[in-house]
């Protein structure tokens, strides 16, 4: 039977979790025909008196706190319905199905635009949830938890996703972005756009699966040198993007050339170091010995891109201080219009950067192909770069 909350939602919610979800508003809840029912509610606005005058629906009940094992209201496949008595579902509610721990997938139609917070939180079997175009909002942990998803893909139209939304998801290996970076619904980040480290982080551990981008899309290019995923191949280096995609036929997906980064290399072997160069490191022979010839094969702590240890001569070709761990060669990208530009530090004066030859290479694939030199004005003809600095 129907039931008419709106005059006794003051003994179902406290006033003040009410106030944070509907205020104002009437809303009125029932169950979809059908197997599984479906709890929803009918929302209607202020300004709009009665059921009849409804405006949307919002899917789900919400739980103020994690059922106690399981919440077992829902099990095997779940299609939201894009309508319910004629209104449309806009929203699936805070912790609608979270602990629904015999819910294996779910379609989400174009008509919803919000995902609440912990939504699908401890949903261990779900394995596959689907969005069709529509979407906007994903909550705060909205799939934390679910240790059976290794796939999630998000329509163009995602502009928000909330902190901590995939810790937790142990067997994660790929999420697909459509479009452009979401926005982060963080309050110290609500006007940047991109990815941060409680989104993509396991139990506190770094990213263990791949972020796949479309390569015509905005928002990612930003330095994301922090929590490269310890899945990926180490020489993937200084990560500004990510993988890209591209739609094709049918919907699908199809991977076309991997990465947007960019990696440095030092090289050259044994160059001459004139001794007086130590002189400018107070800690040099403390750290190194004072026998300077021996000291320039000695490792300095650091490694390349490639995970490859540094040696202290690397540094006198790199310009950078040996004695201090955080002195790197690094090389970044930024857009100037549709033209990835490529760029280095430490910039040395003019001498210094005249006695070495710098060298910016691209390729199309990590996986065919090889590095090439990038011509004037061609750089957006490639997919990955490298920098590589040697003494003339």
């Amino acid at each position: 039977m129907k039931r008419k909350i709106a005059k006794i939602v003051a003994t179902l919610l406290p006033a003040a979790v009410m106030a944070m979800l509907y205020p104002p508003y009437e809303i009125y809840t029932d169950t979809t025909s059908g197997d599984p029912q479906l709890v929803y509610t009918k929302v209607c606005e202020p300004g709009r008196t009665g059921e009849a005058n409804a405006s949307y629906v919002i899917m789900g009940s919400y739980y103020q706190t994690r059922p106690a094992l399981a919440n077992t209201s829902y099990d095997g496949d779940v299609v939201i319905p894009p309508s319910i008595g004629g209104l449309p579902v806009r929203k699936i509610n805070e912790a609608a199905f979270i602990m629904c721990t015999r819910l294996r997938s779910v379609v989400v139609p174009a008509t919803v635009r919000e995902v609440g917070a912990q939504a699908f939180s401890d949903c261990w079997l779900l394995t596959n949830i689907t969005f069709e175009a529509g979407i906007t909002t994903i909550g705060d942990s909205a799939f934390s938890n679910c240790t059976s998803l290794a796939s999630i893909t998000f329509p163009k139209t995602l502009s928000r996703l909330g902190a901590g939304c995939f810790q937790g998801c142990v067997e994660l290996k790929d999420v697909y972005f459509l479009g452009n970076a979401p926005r982060l619904m963080i309050p110290s980040m609500t006007d940047k756009s991109g990815l941060g480290e409680s989104i993509f982080r396991i139990y506190g551990y770094n990213e263990r699966f791949k972020v796949h981008i479309n390569r015509n899309t905005y928002g990612w290019i930003s330095p994301y040198e922090k929590g490269v995923p310890e899945k990926w191949p180490v020489d993937f280096g200084y990560m500004q993007a990510h993988e890209t995609v591209e739609e094709s036929g049918g919907g699908t997906l199809a991977e076309v050339t991997g990465f947007v980064t960019v990696v440095t290399e030092i090289k050259g072997g044994a160059v001459a170091v004139p001794a007086t160069w130590a002189a400018n490191f107070p800690s040099y022979s403390a750290k190194f010995g004072s026998d300077f010839t021996a000291s320039l094969t000695k490792p300095t702590g650091k490694k390349d891109a490639a995970g490859n240890s540094l040696q202290v001569w690397q540094d006198y070709v790199a310009g950078t201080d040996p004695t201090d761990v955080s002195d790197t060669f690094r090389a970044t990208i930024s857009m100037v219009g549709d033209e990835p530009v490529v760029s280095w530090e430490p910039i040395l004066s003019a001498e210094e950067a005249a006695r070495r030859t710098y060298t910016i290479l691209g390729r199309q694939s990590f996986y065919t192909g090889d590095w090439t030199p990038v011509a004037a004005g061609h750089a957006k003809d490639y997919n990955f770069f490298k920098v590589t600095v040697e003494m003339k």
